[in-house]
């Protein structure tokens, strides 16, 4: 699993998005990405994220809230992110003696 995995996981199962849930807006600034001058450049870093969401959907760790901006993780998702990043910190040798 890439840094960028990794912090997009620890961004989506963060606590303060437990209850209402998070936009892609909320995604890039847990990410660290700056806002954009141009609109361009905005534009662009938007899709990017929605590139994220749309792919952490089709794998269906998340949700999206019917009729609002917000999507929520789903138990398969929190689960699966969860041991993702367990895994990512193992040291493979203990596991193999």
């Amino acid at each position: 699993m890439s840094r960028k995995e990794a912090a997009v996981f620890h961004a989506v199962l963060s606590g303060r998005f437990l209850l209402k849930g998070f936009t892609n807006r909320d995604l890039r600034e847990c990410l660290g990405i700056r806002r954009a001058v141009d609109e361009r450049s905005r534009r662009r870093q938007s899709a990017r994220i929605t590139r994220l969401l749309r792919l952490l959907r089709a794998h269906r760790l998340i949700r999206k809230v019917s009729g609002t901006r917000y999507y929520r993780v789903t138990a398969k998702g929190r689960r699966t992110m969860t041991a993702a990043l367990k895994l990512r910190d193992v040291d493979v040798a203990k596991l193999v003696a």
